[in-house]
């Protein structure tokens, strides 16, 4: 990236957002193909639209044929030319597939699926008259299912209709409906709640008054829609930790068929000596599991995937918040952006004259923002992905050297060992750390975690005599090893066979647990002496 001809941070974000999309889904019932050229072949479009019509399961089966007469079907507003919209996506490089839903066909099934591994949805919202009802059904669809409102999704409505200021209000519905609260708007055809963003563009030809300037800019014809499309993605990822995380998932999805080549079949054989070999051959599992993640990570970085949230794009993301006069700079004692800039590339220890005395680095994250309550939420949300693994799917938590649980008003953590946590013949001993629930920072917070409608920040005492042991006993055939039961709340829960039962809250990742074990276990090893208290308490042994 140039610095002499710098990228703005919008910018940056379509060209991530262009390189990452790959798949858009059309829900249209006037979807229609525009008869071939003559040139092309010797047969008729006519003919060409009868054969399609023999074989249901053509390339185009899904599509309205052209009329013989398609003077009047070219000018309605309501029809869609589908070669065009897919020739338009693929110049960009992203396979589009169009589905024209019949009369009588349930949209909800016939596109729910493929909607729901979508990049983006554009959706027609009228069907048949129905007055958008089954696009509503289809739109609840996506964003109920599992994971439906954790996934970045737009769906775009493109539609016909006049009134586009009325469908997006009962586009909105759909969202409140969802949600239990109204969505965020941006314009009166922009609206979001959460990650799902959904806009409203009119087909070209859709007559509106030339006085309502908004209302003409929505008016989108159909080589324009990819385009605007991505940027309307686009402003769902602008930022720069967005930016890593799409330029990643874009170098994982570059370099897939080179890491399926790498996990060949003919490691198959390998693998299974290795496992037949261990004391516990289930362990295998997780091994290679985690050589595929060390292969990920080889990939985000050979990639270079860093250089998004690099001091270039730093600089893009400064210029911007400045503009809308979101930074305060005298919480970091600087009075200028290009100070700031200077802070941000050399670090505030590096930079001479600087100095944030007593408790003023907590204010770092506010000088990047304007609303305090937003900082403080950043700081745990960012502690959290820091320290904490995200649980993805459905596989119940273990106990384990770094899980977190709760019991009644107090929090523990387990020091028990990986290779002590599995292989349980029997009721087995697990040694249990409590901790203290800080009231903020100025602590020695070691976890934040999120618990309810809060965040819990925790220290560890580090002393071995804090130690208490719980006994649990195997209850997974498979490992053998203490596993979490879901209650009807959706809770996962471990009782010990004292009778003691802990709610489990979130599980430490790997180098945290064991720094927080070694920190403790070095409790273990401390010499007491007797010396002198003249030396004892000098300089910095006071």
């Amino acid at each position: 990236m140039s610095s002499i001809n710098p990228m703005t941070l919008t910018e940056l974000s379509v060209s991530n957002v262009a390189a990452f999309l790959q798949t858009v889904v059309v829900v249209d019932d006037k979807a229609h193909l525009r008869p071939l050229s003559e040139s092309n072949d010797s047969s008729s479009p006519l003919d060409l639209v009868r054969s399609d019509e023999k074989d249901s399961a053509g390339p185009h089966a899904n599509l309205i044929p052209p009329s013989s007469d398609t003077g009047d079907r070219l000018t309605d507003p309501e029809d869609l030319d589908a070669k065009s919209l897919i020739d338009g996506f693929a110049q960009e490089g992203i396979v589009c597939t169009v589905l024209r839903p019949a009369k009588e066909d349930d949209v909800v099934s016939q596109a729910a699926k493929i909607a729901a591994i979508a990049d983006i949805a554009v959706l027609d919202w009228i069907l048949d008259d129905d007055n958008g009802k089954r696009i509503s059904g289809l739109m609840r669809k996506m964003i109920e299912d599992r994971n439906g409102t954790d996934r970045t999704r737009l769906i775009a409505i493109y539609t016909g209709e006049r009134d586009l200021r009325e469908v997006a209000r009962k586009a909105a519905d759909v969202l409140l409906e969802r949600f239990g609260e109204p969505p965020d708007w941006s314009s009166d055809f922009v609206l979001w709640k959460g990650s799902v963003r959904v806009v409203v563009f009119g087909k070209e030809g859709t007559p509106v008054s030339p006085d309502d300037t908004a209302l003409v800019e929505r008016i989108v014809s159909i080589p324009e829609l990819p385009d605007r499309l991505i940027l309307e993605f686009a402003h769902l990822m602008t930022g720069l930790l967005p930016s890593v995380a799409i330029a990643g998932l874009s170098e994982v999805r570059a370099q897939s068929h080179r890491l399926l080549t790498m996990f060949s079949r003919s490691l198959d054989p390998a693998y299974l000596g290795h496992r037949v070999l261990l004391a516990n051959p289930s362990e295998a599992e997780d091994q290679v599991v985690g050589m595929f993640a060390a292969e990920l990570l080889s990939v985000l970085e050979y990639g270079g995937v860093a250089k998004q949230v690099g001091i270039e794009s730093i600089r893009a993301w400064v210029d911007e918040i400045a503009e809308n006069d979101g930074l305060r700079t005298d919480l970091l004692s600087v009075t200028s952006k290009d100070d700031l800039l200077g802070l941000l590339e050399n670090g505030v220890d590096n930079t001479k004259g600087l100095q944030l005395g007593g408790w003023k680095w907590e204010k770092a994250t506010h000088a990047f923002t304007s609303d305090d309550a937003k900082a403080d939420e950043a700081n745990r949300q960012f502690a959290k992905m820091m320290h904490i693994k995200t649980q993805y799917g459905d596989p119940p938590p273990t106990l384990t050297l770094g899980t977190i649980l709760r019991s009644e008003s107090a929090y523990w953590i387990c020091l028990q060992p990986k290779c002590d946590s599995v292989r349980l013949d029997g009721p087995t001993a697990f040694p249990m750390m409590p901790l203290s629930r800080e009231a903020d920072q100025r602590k020695d917070i070691e976890i934040v975690v999120p618990h309810g409608e809060s965040w819990a920040l925790l220290s560890v005492p580090h002393k071995p005599a804090e130690i208490r042991m719980f006994t649990f006993e195997s209850n997974d055939a498979s490992k053998k090893q203490v596993t979490a039961i879901q209650d009807d709340e959706s809770v996962w829960t471990i009782s010990s066979i004292e009778g003691r039962s802990f709610e489990w809250v979130a599980q430490l990742k790997d180098e945290h647990a064991q720094r927080i074990a070694n920190d403790i276990g070095g409790g273990f090893s401390r010499v007491g002496v007797n010396e002198s208290e003249w030396v004892r308490r000098s300089g910095n042994k006071r």
